[in-house]
């Protein structure tokens, strides 16, 4: 058997895939990743003396994962390494106290403080809710906001791009991207904001706590749907080191993962040319509206495989753009090819055939000539044609493939992401993670070529383990 078949090449690719996976999960516990947050705070009795040696418990609210530790001799506990999600902290009744439990939401790279104060009724039990969504950063010198996954479900993007949200932060500036010809369609799905003055280059990009930037540029990396992501955290000022590379800001993405109630979404989001309005340079040249059907669909579910245990996530979007639009070119009018050498009237009869032009407008060569004299009116280019006057070029307009306002044309694109999340109670004063997520990354990308143009647009399958 030859192994380098296409049948052996793929059991050994899906050999490796499953590798991957594998690895993942085993050693998911010890990685670290800056996109987990932490709870701490004091406990105290009802005269402020602080509590040494009170058992404390965190239970992440979508998973059921717990985790204890003890306050030390001032009183004070944290615990690290969790997830973006709602917990619950709380404290048994011991030593004459009430119990006490207190809810607080753990953003991404967020650090919570929640000081809990015990009854003196043993009987009692104290119930606190903390600030839900973003705290007042207390503990360090950190200036950053969060967009929230309210935000990133319920404000508008016109191409499903997570990263515009990215405008809501201050200090940031998108300058201005159609001055030099770019498109509102046009887009890497990167960041594409300068913040605190920087390049955009200096912009860290974190995907579940793992860098997530193009090497030679400022693009994402791995592209993730806007209904897989949970939140994102947008740092302007003041981060810590472990942040590393970045000059001027940093932008934390968490992607969204399972939980043990099963829950998914099914979307279509279409964009027609019908709505929308002819262009100032095409109505006044007379060219007539592009057309163009935009769709944006797909899928995202998660839920338990092991209740309390393993969850997955996985999310899909197909982009299908059908786009067609006027362009203009300048052609060779039939004067002056009248003109030209034998061998050039020969070329255009072969090739160019017998088409009679309807033209928007010719430009003579005079004209040509007078345009581009320099500041002393010299130096112009010259037509070489016996007559200045005649037509030279001729504008005329046809349809073709392009932009018309929904974005270039486009096979779909696959925007895929799968998460598994692993979860099991700590023991007591363990420094593991009780809930982690797995930074490893796979792209599969097979370019296709668009019907009916010249050109080709990677469609690109991208799975996230």
């Amino acid at each position: 058997m030859n192994p380098f078949s296409p049948a052996p090449a793929r059991r050994r690719f899906v050999t490796f895939v499953f590798a991957l996976l594998l690895a993942s999960l085993c050693f998911a516990p010890r990685l670290v990743a800056q996109d987990v947050g932490q709870v701490s705070g004091t406990v105290t009795d009802p005269s402020g003396a602080v509590v040494p040696s009170a058992n404390v418990t965190i239970r992440n609210l979508s998973t059921n994962a717990t985790r204890d530790t003890t306050t030390n001799g001032q009183g004070s506990f944290q615990f690290t390494g969790l997830l973006p999600s709602p917990y619950e902290v709380s404290i048994p009744a011991s030593a004459g106290f009430g119990a006490a439990l207190t809810r607080v939401e753990v953003t991404v790279g967020g650090r919570a403080t929640v000081d809990v104060r015990l009854s003196a009724n043993a009987s009692a039990t104290v119930e606190v809710t903390a600030e839900t969504g973003v705290q007042v950063n207390s503990q360090t010198q950190e200036l950053s906001q969060v967009v929230t996954e309210t935000q990133v479900s319920q404000l508008p993007s016109l191409t499903r791009n997570p990263y515009d949200f990215v405008a809501l932060s201050g200090n940031i500036s998108s300058g201005d991207q159609t001055s030099g010809g770019g498109s509102q369609n046009v887009t890497t799905r990167g960041v594409g904001f300068n913040i605190n003055g920087q390049r955009s280059t200096g912009t860290e990009i974190l995907l579940d706590g793992v860098e997530n930037v193009t090497v030679f540029g400022d693009a994402v990396g791995i592209k993730v749907p806007i209904d897989a992501v949970h939140e994102f955290r947008v740092i302007t000022s003041n981060y810590e080191p472990q942040y590393g590379r970045a000059s001027g800001g940093v932008v934390s993405v968490a992607t969204r993962s399972g939980s043990n109630n099963l829950h998914g979404t099914v979307w279509e989001f279409n964009r027609l040319s019908a709505y929308t309005a002819n262009t100032v340079t095409n109505a006044q040249s007379g060219i007539p509206r592009g057309h163009y059907t935009r769709n944006q669909f797909g899928f995202a579910v998660g839920g338990p495989i092991v209740q309390d245990k393993l969850f997955f996530f996985g999310s899909t979007e197909w982009t299908r753009v059908r786009s067609s639009a006027g362009q203009t070119a300048s052609v060779p009018t039939p004067q002056f090819l009248a003109q030209a050498a034998p061998s050039i009237q020969q070329f255009f009869s072969t090739y160019a055939g017998s088409n009679n032009f309807n033209f928007l407008g010719t430009t003579t060569a005079a004209q040509i000539t007078g345009a581009t004299l320099d500041a002393n009116g010299k130096n112009g280019v010259v037509i070489p044609t016996a007559n200045q006057n005649i037509p030279v070029f001729g504008k005329v307009a046809y349809t073709a493939p392009a932009d018309a306002g929904g974005g270039l044309p486009q096979i779909p694109t696959i925007l895929s992401g799968v998460s598994t999340t692993t979860s099991a109670t700590a023991p007591r004063s363990s420094s593991a993670t009780s809930t982690t997520r797995s930074p490893t990354r796979l792209a599969l990308s097979s370019p296709r070529p668009i019907p009916s143009t010249t050109s080709a647009r990677p469609s690109t399958i991208r799975l996230i383990f």
